[in-house]
């Protein structure tokens, strides 16, 4: 399957399940590109590239959630009936993840096995917070230096200041107009990641995730600041790889 939606994926006929990857905002799915060589082989890691990055920087990003869903359905689908999946997203990747698997119940659609979100508060705890994607130019790029030194980095080109400025500003707007609406629980397993040194989201904040689901819940913390996923790609996935062998037969 050639997409532009998947990156680098590879057919493996040997994989069990599909772990289909989101990444956080201004990340592109290289993030997830190392997974493979972790997790044994019957997982087959599914990096998702959204519009608006890496290769596909020329494109427009999807600033709306109804829309991205529809997009994802329509690239995603011929994966998710061949065999059993599960959904992997970090900080705004936990929220496409999450809304992409009730997404998917409304319309009728297979089910994930398995729901992991990472770097992310539950959605019902989600608020009327600072739209940091509305501040005007200077305003926007001094709250984009506070993100850490590799954004301070990127913002001292200026070329790449105005490409990832733009994909953070609508990454941003995507994940703060985001506005969950009353559902039933999800009926998948689900694991929730923090960073325990995190200031951004707090363990109760990551715990409330368990009234997302009617199945199983766990919450494992972890080593790092809000970008831990790129240090403790071990460690999560070896807990991923632990989760799904409950749920997968012969995995």
């Amino acid at each position: 399957m050639s997409s532009p939606w998947l990156p680098f994926f590879s057919a493996n006929a040997s994989a069990r399940v599909r772990l289909l990857c989101f990444p956080y905002a201004g990340g592109g799915a290289s993030l997830y590109r190392s997974w493979s060589g972790l997790l044994p082989p019957t997982v087959e890691p599914c990096a998702v590239q959204l519009p608006g990055r890496e290769e596909r920087v020329e494109e427009p990003s999807l600033v709306a959630f109804p829309k991205l869903m529809a997009a994802l359905e329509e690239a995603l689908m011929p994966l998710l009936v061949e065999r059993p999946f599960a959904l992997f997203g970090h900080s705004m990747g936990a929220l496409i993840a999450f809304e992409f698997a009730r997404h998917l119940r409304r319309r009728g659609g297979p089910a994930p096995v398995y729901l992991f979100v990472s770097g992310a508060r539950a959605p019902q705890l989600r608020g009327s917070g600072l739209m940091l994607h509305a501040l005007p130019e200077p305003e926007f790029l001094a709250a984009l230096q506070q993100l850490g030194a590799d954004a301070a980095a990127i913002l001292e080109v200026q070329e790449a200041r105005e490409v990832w400025g733009r994909l953070m500003r609508a990454d941003l707007q995507l994940a703060e107009l985001y506005s969950p609406g009353p559902e039933a629980p999800l009926d998948c397993p689900v694991a929730a990641f923090g960073g325990l040194s995190d200031p951004t989201v707090a363990r109760e904040e990551l715990a409330a995730w368990r009234e997302q689901t009617g199945q199983t819940f766990s919450l494992h913390m972890l080593p790092g600041q809000h970008l831990f996923v790129r240090s403790g790609a071990s460690q999560i996935t070896r807990l991923l790889w632990q989760k799904l062998r409950g749920v997968v037969p012969g995995l």
